[in-house]
């Protein structure tokens, strides 16, 4: 026996449509927080403005001899010195400093040792290559320098950040 035969459908019967769905929003992911800032740094008011970082050598450089003297100036770079000065702090913790971005000239003369083969020492003589500079250090007014210090920090900041770190904080490093 055949099974019975189904009606056939009335073409006339709708089909129910579902509903339109609202599109589903995607949102871009939040950008991440910077880091905090370990160790903030208030600036010194003034009532003279910061000049803009690519005109600030001759009055950092100014007040800078105010506390370095004019024999201390004479051995700090002159151009770039901001820039010269956080690459070098960036690069301390790494294997290798370049030359190129230390901010002070180089001692005169070459560097002087004694013995031979592999028995090589720092030769006594080589001090007098430093002198200079230890005097600098040892008359150094470290109160007056962090005072310049935090009178330029903007500006320190700015060359961080144009260094590659947009998000980073420069006396944190």
């Amino acid at each position: 026996e055949q099974a019975p035969a189904r009606p056939a459908a009335d073409m006339n019967t709708a089909v129910p449509v579902p509903e339109p769905q609202p599109p589903v929003q995607v949102s871009a992911p939040s950008p991440p927080e910077p880091p905090p800032i370990l160790h903030p740094i208030e600036t010194l008011p003034s009532a003279d403005p910061l000049p803009d970082l690519s005109h600030s050598d001759v009055p950092f450089r100014q007040s800078l001899g105010g506390i370095l003297g004019k024999k201390g100036l004479a051995l700090v770079l002159s151009d770039d010195l901001i820039y010269h000065l956080v690459v070098t702090l960036d690069n301390l913790p790494r294997k290798h400093l370049p030359a190129s971005v230390v901010p002070l000239k180089r001692a005169a003369g070459p560097f002087a040792v004694d013995g031979q083969g592999e028995a090589r020492t720092i030769a006594a003589s080589n001090a007098k290559r430093y002198a200079a500079f230890i005097a600098v250090a040892k008359n150094l007014d470290a109160d007056a320098l962090v005072a310049l210090y935090r009178r330029y920090y903007p500006l320190f900041q700015q060359a961080y950040k144009e260094l590659g770190y947009p998000d980073g904080n420069f006396n944190d490093r």
